[in-house]
């Protein structure tokens, strides 16, 4: 079934319905920071229609100087095969670098600092690490489908090994508290760094980056079902070390990742192939089963999309307050959370067309602790505070768009989860919904 018009089908098949029924709120259970006093005559209602379907997030996202980014290649039941990289300078320890008489290369050390694993942590991922031909620019944003043009010679010393996350290494998700050495050909250090000893290549920072335009490093297969992690190379451990002798002695000289060095990320989930089949569908235009089941995946994977069409007709000609208006939304238990890490929250923003821009709603804007959006462990459960975006909406003075239903750490942590659509056969208490606990206001 394709959709006819942006939500004609979708309403037809959705079994929440408008307005039906209020009643008295008997408790102030969930009203969250609302005084007591302004629930005596609050009514209660969560029967409102969602048109909700997942989707892929557009061409438009920015994955150029984030503060960490996703490295691995990793395949789960649910959103199927995925494999992330990144592009980045280095930059230099020191200026008018001279490396001696005679220097020869013993080692080149990429070392990169990493936390935060998805996927099976004893499955491990092979990666390549290719050399730089295209420049970057610090100061130019770069979106989602940039590449960058590289050597294709792999400049691994080993490139059949896989990486192996370390579990114990995730237990404080705070810190990044690890690191993959990696050994790069002791033949790039000797004709790529030590062959410029004391030339024009390291009298600035901008002669460098000409010269040495940066690394592309990236997941090119897994085993088993693979895994990936968060890794952060503006951590100052996360470096490249060349490691060298001359006729004096032994010596290393580093080239630190910073701020002035531009990193893009890159990600591929390779059109979503292997993914699940209701999944697969909606991704097709095809919303049969928005009821049962929904999706959300970071890394600029699968965003859900909500609207509340049927919403400011329901209260016309009423002045109402609203006291807290919540979206429950409800995990569905179809993937290995001690693999597969679920988002720590939720959280809603739109899209705006003309300034091609993402926008917080309003109640995201008042904070975490009012806008809530964590993930409760017990009830197994999100809780997004909409308060005042549905109020506004009701007013007139706010815009009707669709809310985009995203992790809060989109782009620097794997994270996925599945949940509860609108009206599941399985558990309709699970169902997708808005609580809404308001007063009508009498002239």
């Amino acid at each position: 079934m394709k959709l006819l018009t942006k939500y004609g089908i979708l309403l037809l098949i959705l079994a929440s319905v408008v307005l039906t029924a209020c009643k008295k709120e008997s408790n102030d259970v969930g009203i969250g920071l609302q005084p007591k006093d302004e629930l005596l005559n609050a009514m209660y209602f969560d029967t409102t229609t969602i048109v909700a379907y997942s989707k892929l997030h557009n061409d438009s996202v920015v994955v150029s100087s984030m503060v960490a980014n996703v490295l691995g290649c990793v395949t789960d039941p649910v959103f199927g095969h995925l494999e992330t990289g990144v592009y980045t300078q280095f930059w230099l320890e020191s200026y008018g670098a001279d490396f001696g008489a005679n220097p020869q290369t013993d080692s080149l050390i990429l070392t990169i600092t990493y936390a935060l694993s998805y996927g099976d942590t004893l499955n491990g991922f092979k990666i390549g690490v290719y050399e730089l031909t295209e420049d970057m620019d610090r100061t130019q944003t770069y979106y989602i489908r940039k590449t960058f043009a590289v050597d294709n010679n792999n400049l691994l010393v080993s490139p059949n090994d896989y990486l192996y996350p370390t579990p114990s290494v995730f237990s404080d998700s705070s810190s990044l508290n690890a690191v993959f050495r990696i050994r790069l050909k002791p033949s790039f250090g000797d004709n790529k760094f030590l062959a410029k000893s004391g030339g024009a290549e390291y009298q600035s920072s901008q002669a460098f980056l000409n010269y040495f335009k940066g690394l592309y490093i990236v997941a090119e297969d897994m085993e088993g079902n693979g895994s990936a992690v968060t890794i952060s190379l503006l951590n100052s451990r996360s470096r490249l070390t060349l490691y060298y002798h001359n006729d004096n002695g032994n010596y290393s000289y580093t080239f630190p990742i910073n701020d002035s060095t531009a990193r893009v990320s890159t990600i591929n989930h390779f059109d979503y192939q292997n993914c699940n089949a209701d999944l697969a569908a909606q991704l097709n235009g095809v919303y049969d089963k928005t009821n049962e089941r929904l999706f959300v995946q970071s890394v600029y994977g699968i965003k859900t999309i909500l609207n509340f069409p049927y919403l400011k007709e329901t209260f016309a000609n009423k002045k109402v307050v609203i006291h807290k208006a919540e979206l429950v939304v409800c995990r569905y238990n179809d993937l290995d959370t001690n693999k597969y890490a679920h988002p720590t929250a939720l959280t809603c923003n739109y899209y705006n067309q003309e300034t091609s821009t993402y926008y917080s709603v309003a109640d995201a804007l008042l904070g975490s602790e009012y806008f809530g959006g964590t993930f409760n462990v017990s009830a197994d459960e999100y809780r997004i505070n909409l308060t005042k975006h549905i109020q506004y909406l009701i007013d007139g003075s706010g815009v009707d768009v669709d809310l985009n239903l995203i992790p809060t750490v989109v782009g620097s942590r794997l994270s996925a989860v599945s949940f509860y659509g609108t009206n599941p056969t399985i558990d309709k208490t699970k169902r997708l919904r808005l609580e809404i606990y308001y007063s009508e206001i009498k002239d």
